[in-house]
């Protein structure tokens, strides 16, 4: 299975943050810069996502 980065995937704002907490400072301050763009999850619950970008997708992959 390979995976690949997909610029205009929304990802729940609330787990990327979460992770960035505890990631190297560069990657921390890409926080502020997240958009707020409403969603729903699974459950049918309103929430935020957001698109990331590829730094941190490979962050979160493990490769960085």
């Amino acid at each position: 299975m390979t995976e690949q980065y997909h610029g205009d995937r929304l990802y729940p704002k609330s787990y990327i943050v979460s992770v960035l907490k505890n990631a190297p400072k560069e990657l921390r301050s890409y926080i502020p810069k997240l958009q707020d763009i409403p969603c729903e999850n699974d459950k049918g619950q309103r929430t935020f996502c957001t698109r990331i970008p590829e730094t941190i997708y490979v962050y979160l992959t493990g490769r960085y």
